[in-house]
């Protein structure tokens, strides 16, 4: 009940800022809004974004029935990304207590019920690849966990279903690919055995399914217009090639703290890089938490 309140609490926050605009829009969401118009109105189909060969869609699809019955505006273009948040909450207080303890769950969701500009904007805008992959990663985790301790009985229909959400992330955006590798290697550990039957055949049709339409388009796509030769154009254009120093100052000191909302919009000072330096640090502590739980219990 603590943490249904405090699920509430964050929808019903971000249900006044979706109805009010804000954070304000950008050029991508309205980009994502004229796709959704336009598959509203029968008059397109798109794979990717306009003007991209790599960032799917399926924001768009999402929207476009409301769209077609309500018109377009901000607030109806939102809406199914404040759905995607109420079922990430939902699954990730699921997945709390199944690896940890109900009320670790519950601190989990108050956590992530609060929301600075940050990370707020990436949780409502219509940008991408970013509330329906975490809602699909996590489902997916969900069922390798299941599978490998026998709550989940359905075998077959659960391993097709993880290849479904693998494909449809992926098509999504390419950056969940590590969280899809650490999700498939779970997955492999829980039922290695079993892939080697029908159980990897779903798999690897309801993959394909997924990311039937980012395949599709990658076999009839002009000569260097596929999408790996678009984040290869993207990667290697002209421009010197920035340090490892840099690289990892930009990514970790200042990405990791812009990207949980302790930093302005405008970058972070010296005296907030704080949480950046500690984080690969935290990860280390984890993970030998993790190896010593697991150690016990085996």
């Amino acid at each position: 009940m603590v943490a249904l309140l405090l699920g509430l609490a964050g929808v019903g926050y971000r249900l006044v800022l979706t109805l009010l605009t804000v954070p304000v829009s950008n050029s991508d969401e309205a980009t994502f809004g004229l796709a959704a118009l336009h598959i509203a109105q029968g008059r397109a189909h798109p794979v990717f974004l306009y003007g991209q060969r790599y960032m799917g869609m399926l924001e768009s699809y999402l929207a476009a029935p409301l769209i077609a019955l309500s018109g377009p505006s901000w607030p109806v273009l939102r809406l199914p990304m404040l759905v995607l948040y109420a079922v990430f909450l939902y699954l990730i207080h699921r997945l709390m207590r199944r690896i940890c303890s109900p009320w670790f769950a519950t601190f989990v969701v108050g956590l992530l019920a609060l929301g600075p500009e940050r990370v707020v904007r990436d949780q409502l805008t219509v940008v991408g690849g970013r509330p329906e992959v975490k809602a699909a990663v996590l489902l997916m985790l969900l069922i390798a966990v299941g599978l490998g301790t026998g709550t989940v009985r359905r075998l077959r229909p659960a391993v097709g279903l993880f290849g479904l959400l693998a494909g449809l992330a992926l098509w999504s955006d390419w950056l969940i690919v590590p969280y899809l590798a650490v999700a498939g290697l779970l997955l492999l550990y829980a039922v290695r055995r079993q892939l080697l039957g029908w159980a990897g055949v779903l798999l690897i049709v309801g993959f394909a399914v997924g990311a039937a339409p980012m395949i599709w388009d990658n076999l009839v796509a002009p000569p260097g217009q596929d999408s790996l030769s678009v984040f290869q154009e993207i990667s290697t254009r002209a421009g010197p090639s920035p340090p490892w120093s840099q690289r990892l100052q930009g990514g970790v000191l200042e990405g990791v703290p812009l990207a949980n909302g302790l930093c302005p919009i405008g970058g972070c000072t010296a005296s907030q890089r704080w949480f950046g330096a500690i984080y690969p640090l935290l990860l280390v502590v984890a993970a030998a938490f993790t190896l010593i739980a697991y150690r016990r219990t085996a």
